[in-house]
């Protein structure tokens, strides 16, 4: 699976994934949804390669944006995410090319875009 499919999904724009911008949204993001990290570039997997390389939900994606950006010791997962997220950037800071791009679907959005794709089989 790549961000190609992800588009029939619900995730239908990725932004570049930044700290600063996620703060800056407010509650524009604080709804429940899922929620997609991809790079700008295919890497390999166990099977195959992919773009994606994190899909969560969350009741606040807002809330779940933020705990990326600050890493807690108490939430493991959420600091092991944020410390993948940290070497990512620190690559592309010293030359590499890789950029982190996020999209979310809100669950009434994905919800229809379930149901379509059950019609059209896409799954």
């Amino acid at each position: 699976m790549n961000s190609k499919f992800l588009e029939r999904m619900g995730f239908r724009k990725f932004w570049r994934f930044d700290c600063k911008i996620i703060k800056e949204s407010g509650s524009a993001l604080n709804h429940s949804g899922l929620y997609v990290f991809v790079l700008n570039r295919k890497t390999p997997r166990l099977i195959g390669k992919t773009d994606i390389i994190y899909i969560g939900e969350s009741t606040s994606i807002s809330r779940r944006m933020g705990n990326y950006c600050r890493a807690y010791e108490a939430a493991p997962q959420d600091m092991r995410i944020h410390n993948d997220l940290e070497k990512i950037q620190t690559r592309t800071r010293i030359g590499r090319i890789l950029r982190i791009s996020i999209s979310w679907a809100f669950v009434e959005a994905m919800s229809a875009a379930l149901n379509e794709a059950r019609e059209t089989r896409l799954y």
